[in-house]
């Protein structure tokens, strides 16, 4: 059950990702075209909210796991209570002077202090290993997230705003996205599973283009 919530963990932010990089990168040009006169802080509110989604799919399994336990008393008081804290914060923060973007980092900030408060909860729950994710999920995330956006952003940087430098950033972050998650992201028996499903696949394609 560790390895289905931490393999659960790693495929819907590996799924996720692949989406929603080029479009982290290239939200401006997407704004341009899409509404031609952009509202003052749409992109930034975009992307803030894409890596809001990117952080709360880690926790996916995870709240299933304490779900599926039936002990949800503390779990739901725990975690419940640190989300309403968003909004006395964000208001806070808003009367204080602050942009309205805040409120989006302190959304974020919170799903990150829930995260971890998941994985102390289900470590008592579960016996769950916080090193062993620590390491197997979030590490491996980190290491594919800084390969995948290295070429892209580069391109992005120094290439003016264009159509080509649009479908450049979106090609080559799918390209290494896909290659960093299967060196990175995969173990020796999940690139093996994949190779034995691919063939499989392959070999399927190959018997309906013969009929």
């Amino acid at each position: 059950m560790h390895q289905l919530i931490f393999q659960g963990s790693k495929y819907s932010f590996f799924l996720l990702f692949l989406i929603t990089l080029p479009i982290l990168l290239e939200t401006s040009t997407i704004l341009k075209w899409w509404l031609v006169t952009v509202p003052p802080y749409t992109a930034i509110f975009c992307r803030l909210i894409l890596i809001n989604a990117l952080v709360d799919c880690i926790s996916g399994p995870l709240i299933t796991a304490a779900q599926a336990t039936g002990k949800i008393k503390m779990y739901q008081a725990i975690v419940g209570g640190l989300l309403l804290l968003i909004l006395p914060i964000s208001y806070i923060f808003l009367k204080l002077g602050y942009s309205p973007e805040y409120t989006i980092y302190i959304g974020i900030f919170i799903s990150l202090l829930t995260l971890f408060s998941r994985l102390l909860i289900l470590r008592k729950l579960i016996n769950l290993p916080i090193h062993n994710f620590l390491i197997e999920v979030l590490l491996i995330l980190l290491i594919v997230t800084v390969v995948s956006i290295t070429v892209p952003l580069l391109i992005l940087m120094n290439i003016e705003q264009s159509f080509l430098r649009f479908m450049l950033v979106g090609i080559t972050s799918v390209c290494f996205t896909i290659i960093s998650i299967y060196i990175f992201g995969l173990k020796k028996e999940e690139k093996l599973f994949i190779g034995q499903f691919m063939t499989t696949f392959m070999n399927k394609i190959k018997v309906l283009v013969k009929i």
